[in-house]
């Protein structure tokens, strides 16, 4: 039995009680006497767990970020689409974090603090990250926590007691009806326009109009169906097609092996057309399209029309009708219109 002192200031006892060792810091020992003190307990302790008068203490697993992240990148692979974009979140929180850090010991402030610091960082273009930006990253952490607590590893999530931002940057953008023809005679090529026009007929995300596949068009009764794991809102689209979309997808379904618009240079689906969509989009007055606003123009030009507005959400596959409302937009001088009908 024995206490010593090392460099560093602390105390540290060593010895043996019947034919178990022990070695251990005496914690709080600012002294040769308290250390002396607290290795008297520390025996004590180990005499009444040899007695069978107390239980020894389970040693506690600790999850580490990095065990954590590995869990949630699994998930990812083999559910979600957005895969690499998570594999960027998951190197972030590696770093914020620290690999080795226990995650049960990462406080609801530690999440606000990195909220802050994600706010500091920048963009591709330079640009300060907005709320929605951060919000992802909230989101894959809050996520990574639920895959710890459904694999029973730990029944506690920190990100339960953190607030989303409030998101002051949704997108608005639509193609107006007055400059789409021109829009569309200056995209590079007729496969191009027809990808563009699918979208905008069907509201279809990027990876379904570009991944289109045969098998999940249906021309004897007119309709597109993407299945659950095909949609990224999870729920099952059965889009019926109007007469001009199905006219001009006939064609590339005849010929089709299976997607239905391939690349010709790559002999591939195409991955993205956005270049084409920018700059025939700057060309005719809109700076900064993207293939999603055909999305947003889909349901824009359905309310305008009068479509009730649970027909669209059903179209657009929302779950919440609060979220239609929210991503719809209406065309410059729609609202002058209607105001000025209440005055004839």
């Amino acid at each position: 039995m024995s206490v010593y002192q090392k460099k560093n200031g602390k105390w540290y006892c060593r010895g043996q009680v019947n034919d178990q060792r022990y070695h251990k810091l005496c914690d709080g020992a600012k002294t040769e006497k308290e250390a002396i003190a607290l290795e008297d307990g520390i025996r004590y302790q180990l005499r009444q767990v040899q007695l069978g008068l107390v239980k020894k203490e389970e040693k506690k697993t600790v999850y580490t970020v990095k065990f954590m992240l590995n869990k949630y990148l699994e998930y990812s692979k083999a559910n979600k689409k957005s895969y690499k974009t998570d594999l960027t979140f998951a190197k972030f929180f590696l770093d914020y974090f620290g690999q080795n850090r226990d995650i049960l010991m990462i406080l609801p402030s530690d999440i606000e603090n990195m909220k802050l610091e994600l706010k500091s960082h920048r963009n591709k273009k330079g640009e300060f990250l907005q709320n929605s930006s951060v919000n992802r990253y909230y989101s894959a952490l809050n996520k990574a926590y639920n895959v710890m607590i459904e694999n029973d590893y730990i029944d506690y999530n920190p990100c339960r007691k953190v607030k989303k931002y409030i998101e002051d940057n949704v997108r608005s953008v639509v193609l107006p009806l007055n400059v789409q023809e021109e829009f569309l005679k200056l995209l590079p090529s007729d496969l191009h326009r027809v990808i563009v026009l699918v979208a905008l007929h069907t509201g279809f995300r990027k990876s379904n109009v570009l991944q289109l596949r045969k098998e999940q068009v249906n021309l004897a009764k007119k309709y597109i169906k993407l299945t659950k794991s095909e949609n990224k809102g999870k729920k099952t689209i059965t889009m019926p097609l109007n007469s001009f979309i199905f006219n001009l997808i006939e064609y590339y379904y005849k010929q089709a092996e299976d997607y239905l618009f391939i690349n010709p240079e790559t002999h591939q689906p195409f991955t993205t057309i956005l270049k084409s969509i920018k700059a025939a989009g700057k060309k005719v007055g809109i700076e900064d399209l993207h293939f999603h606003d055909f999305r947003r123009t889909f349901g824009t030009r359905l309310l305008e029309n009068g479509t009730n507005l649970r027909v669209i959400q059903d179209l657009l596959a929302h779950s919440n009708i609060s979220v239609t409302e929210r991503y719809l937009s209406v065309e410059a001088g729609e609202r002058e219109l209607a105001l000025e009908s209440l005055a004839s």
